[in-house]
């Protein structure tokens, strides 16, 4: 297993190797360093926006040897096990800095600390209610199965698809589950009758990071659904438009596989169950009421979010 690591650590090597000379020819791949600060933050990105964990006092650690700058302050990449972070200079001691010494002693990608291997100094932080994630999906669902309560009034029901844009904000209060909330925004059509609709809504409930493996990771999710103006118009048989108006509530569950970009940037693609039901529906001069409607279908679900 040890042999597997070693090769992990010099792929990550390499990596930092063609980060530097990207910006920079005539650098050398990585240098030692030894971390100066009593606790030194190691972070996901170099705007220093994401922490990860903390590296302690006197620790040597392998480092780009091509420092970046961003709002006046320098960072180094630096080397773990899994991934490539980010420390401050002010942080560290560098092999030119007359302040360095060399004890000889090897310098190591840091560990990620679990339960099975105490002889490390880095730990993953947990997420904290002040980490917002803003996240945006798509999601398409048939609307064939629909309750035919529209038809049983005399009004024409669809037979296409739906499709929802979601908005929501995530909060994390702990590392393993989110509040999630937002609007959603819910458009259909079906040629056959000129049947339209589109409506805006709210949404709320709770995101569950169930399982993670190194940048993926597999979410589920159970949220509520309210549009208090939903609307449809179709044409009936004379060519007039007909608009009925009233709520829609409903709910979702499912789950989605997200691949994460330094725990900034997260790509998901998933599958949701979808439950929406359309009641207390009404004609514009509230001469004529029809009963509701109910649709449950499984949906395809797309994802972007972004840590703020």
């Amino acid at each position: 297993m040890k042999i597997f690591k070693k090769i992990y650590a010099l792929i990550l090597i390499s990596l930092i190797y063609f980060i530097t000379n990207t910006y920079s020819p005539n650098v050398q791949a990585t240098q030692k360093a030894t971390i100066s600060s009593t606790v030194a933050i190691i972070y996901a990105d170099p705007e220093l926006k994401i922490p990860l964990g903390s590296a302690s006092e006197d620790r040597k650690v392998i480092i780009g040897d091509h420092s970046i700058k961003k709002n006046e302050i320098i960072v180094y990449p630096i080397v773990i096990t899994d991934r490539i972070g980010y420390i401050k200079k002010d942080d560290l001691l560098l092999e030119k800095d007359d302040e360095y010494y060399d004890d000889e002693e090897e310098a190591k990608p840091i560990h990620v600390k679990n339960d099975q291997d105490t002889n490390i100094d880095f730990q993953i932080q947990k997420r904290t209610f002040y980490q917002t994630d803003i996240f945006v999906s798509y999601q398409r669902f048939s609307l064939s199965g629909i309750s035919k309560g529209y038809r049983l009034k005399g009004v024409p029901y669809p037979d296409g698809s739906a499709n929802m844009l979601s908005i929501y904000m995530e909060n994390w209060p702990k590392e393993s589950w989110g509040i999630s909330y937002g609007f959603d925004y819910l458009r259909y059509t079906e040629k056959e009758n000129n049947f339209f609709s589109s409506s805006i809504g709210l949404a709320a409930g709770a995101v569950f990071d169930t399982y993670n493996f190194r940048n993926f990771d597999l979410f589920t999710s159970a949220l509520l659904h309210y549009f208090p103006s939903y609307w449809f118009s179709y044409l009936d048989s004379a060519g007039k438009e007909q608009r009925y108006s009233g709520i829609m509530s409903g709910y979702s569950i499912g789950g989605q596989l997200v691949y994460g970009f330094n725990r900034v940037i997260d790509l998901g693609l998933g599958i949701n169950y979808v439950c929406l039901t359309a009641s207390s529906l009404k004609n514009e001069d509230n001469s004529k009421r029809i009963g509701s409607a109910t649709n449950k279908k499984l949906s395809i679900l797309l994802s972007f979010s972004y840590s703020l």
